[in-house]
């Protein structure tokens, strides 16, 4: 069987007209089979790129998300949604508890999604629920907290899950959940100091819960300065404290180092920085330019970028772990909630809203490293907030909010980024030919290794880098038609189903 997605280029709009098959679940009848999209191309960005847009089944908007391979699985209020990039395809279902504010964390194939609350907003029910599920067999399994409770913070290490602190509607707690993902069995240990929404970051052997906030006597919520540092080669836990106290820290795990960057402290703001050196267990302190709390996170090589926080809208922090020093970027635009991702040594910023009017943004700001120079385009949708994936070359700016302001409103759009492949490689364990070539209609496609996976993702990339055609086969030979693409010289690249990716030059006659 061969899915065809065929692109055209006229006057930078791209029309695209997919088959597609869903599974699994009758919820997919609210897709169309046959789905006609268009969308703007950005004449700013990348040659070798390409825009396309989709859309979840379920609304997807502050979500615990989890990536494996080719599939991104969204939990949240009681849904699954399981989206695959090989087919651009979802698959959905019902979680073991209809609730929301769960944490995620991962080992190899397996996601624990955990805790979380339900009911009304004035009188909320805490769970001990853990959803477990298996990216390998496709299936899930439940697990249980120690304790019914919203989660401070999920991180893992090795084989291990960690669920630490969190509360309930009256109690703070310090314990610590860690599961081993191998066996499923539940250990617990405590934290210093009971507290929720918890700065979490690993770096090595280490695994660092800094700040957050607790109820005091008379449920005030005051911010913490603990440090909890878990240390997995012995399975030993140490203490420290931040400079200040301060909750809602934005975290980097850079080089040897691990960044706490502003905040909110018990009153007015902060542009406090705490560095813990895993590598010599030492702190130093730094300061933000401003002073900021809820920044866009992303690292490229040596660097931490700081983005798009409250406070300073529209300025970049920039901290190099290797000089252990700092710099500052201006943003085109006053945004606060951008979606930031690393797509090639470029930083992209999704829309946002505006921290003044509280407008939501279709904004796309994109820095090049190389160029230090900065351009402006536009995604689908305007949107905040929205959660960004990497599967491979292709990246998922999915969901997010439509609007701010009370009541708030989810989005269900995803605009997909695919990052042309423009190197001609080849894999040790998977590679084919394909005849004739020059072609003039129809060319032959034959995996040459006898170990490749399949089913086989093909695109198909004119000179210029822009996406022309696409085809899933499930066979280790195939035809694959072109007798509408112009003649000239492409680029034909397939991927296996383990990722794996070769790309050969195709002349068209």
């Amino acid at each position: 069987m061969i899915s065809i997605i065929f692109y055209t280029n006229h006057y930078h709009i791209l029309f695209k007209k997919t088959y597609r098959i869903l599974l699994g679940n009758k919820n997919n009848e609210m897709k169309n089979i046959f789905t006609y999209s268009i969308f703007l191309m950005l004449c700013n960005i990348p040659a070798f790129s390409q825009w396309s847009t989709d859309s979840l089944i379920n609304v997807c908007a502050n979500d615990a998300v989890c990536t494996k391979g080719t599939k991104t699985m969204f939990v949240n209020y009681g849904s699954w949604e399981l989206y695959d990039v090989n087919t651009f395809s979802s698959t959905t279902g019902l979680i073991s508890l209809g609730r929301n504010a769960i944490k995620v964390a991962s080992v190899n194939n397996i996601a624990y999604f955990g805790g979380g609350q339900y009911g009304p907003f004035t009188d909320p029910v805490y769970t001990k629920n853990v959803d477990v599920y298996n990216f390998n067999t496709n299936t899930w399994t439940l697990n249980k907290l120690s304790r019914a409770r919203e989660v401070g913070a999920a991180a893992s290490i090795g084989n291990k899950i960690l669920f630490a602190g969190g509360r309930d509607a009256i109690n703070m707690y310090n314990t610590v959940d860690i599961f081993n993902a191998n066996t499923g069995v539940r250990t617990t240990a405590k934290l210093s100091k009971a507290r929720t929404d918890i700065a979490v970051a690993v770096n090595g052997s280490k695994v660092v819960f800094a700040g957050g906030w607790f109820f005091d006597f008379s449920y005030n919520r005051p911010a913490s300065n603990a440090v909890d540092i878990y240390d997995a080669a012995t399975a030993t836990w140490s203490q420290a404290t931040l400079s200040q106290k301060r909750q809602g820290i934005s975290v980097a795990s850079v080089g040897n180092k691990i960044v706490f960057a502003g905040g909110v402290p018990n009153s007015g703001g902060t542009n406090a920085v705490d560095i813990y050196d895993v590598s010599t267990n030492t702190w130093s302190t730094a300061a933000l330019s401003a002073q900021r709390n809820g920044m866009t996170v992303n690292v490229v090589g040596n660097k931490a970028y700081f983005a798009s926080g409250v406070g300073a809208p529209n300025k970049v922090d920039v901290y190099d772990a290797t000089t252990n020093t700092w710099n500052v970027l201006t943003m085109p635009l006053n945004l606060v909630s951008a979606a930031g991702v690393v797509i090639n040594g470029q930083l992209f910023y999704a829309g946002g809203y505006d921290p003044v009017t509280y407008a939501v943004s279709n904004a796309l700001q994109v820095y090049d490293i190389a160029t230090n120079s900065w351009t402006v385009g536009t995604i689908s949708q305007a949107r905040a907030g929205s959660t960004v994936v990497n599967v491979g070359n292709v990246t998922l700016f999915a969901g997010g909010f439509t609007k701010v302001t009370y009541p708030v409103t989810g989005s269900t759009r995803i605009d997909i980024y695919t990052a042309a492949m423009n190197i001609i490689a080849k894999a040790n364990n998977f590679d084919f030919k394909i005849f004739p070539n020059p072609v003039v209609n129809e060319v032959s496609f034959s995996v040459t290794t006898e170990t490749t996976k399949l089913p086989l993702l093909i695109r198909l990339y004119n000179d210029n880098g822009n996406l022309v055609a696409a085809y899933k086969i499930t066979n280790k030979d195939a035809v694959l038609r072109l007798g509408n693409i112009p003649q000239g010289k492409y680029i034909l690249s397939a991927q296996d189903a383990s990722g794996n990716i070769v790309s050969k030059i195709l002349f068209k006659q």
